[in-house]
């Protein structure tokens, strides 16, 4: 698969999810944006553990933590969970992307990246949006 359809598959989901949350009102919709950001980073550390990662099981620990608690600091802030969802694909095509992370299937970087850039603009774009004062 190459590269641009997995960033564009990526993409899609996050829109998906974005629609999804939306109806559940502004306070649930950043708790699920963060819930899936330290989601998203279980995930490698799943890869790591159940497709002989050992080697890097480590840094995937740490990877999950910062993460978790980088969604945690977003429940407060929408610019921070924007940020960290933004980290977040430099995390995974940084890191996760070369031939030294086997554990991880080819197509999810790329996948995941579009997923995380599509879902930080859209809180970042909203996080900044002014905001229509009804008379």
């Amino acid at each position: 698969m190459s590269l641009f359809v997995e960033i564009v598959i990526g993409s899609v989901g996050a829109l998906i999810l974005i629609l999804a949350a939306r109806k559940t009102g502004k306070n649930k919709e950043r708790f699920i944006y963060a819930a899936v950001l330290a989601f998203a980073a279980l995930i490698y550390l799943l890869f790591a553990l159940f497709n002989n990662g050992m080697d890097h099981l480590k840094l995937e620990a740490i990877g999950f933590v910062v993460f978790t608690i980088l969604a945690a600091a977003g429940l407060k802030s929408a610019p921070i969970l924007g940020i960290s969802w933004a980290a977040h694909s430099a995390w995974d095509f940084g890191l996760h992307s070369g031939t030294d992370t086997p554990f991880v299937p080819s197509w999810y970087p790329g996948m995941c990246a579009g997923f995380d850039l599509f879902l930080a603009g859209y809180i970042l774009i909203t996080a900044f949006r002014p905001t229509v004062e009804k008379n």
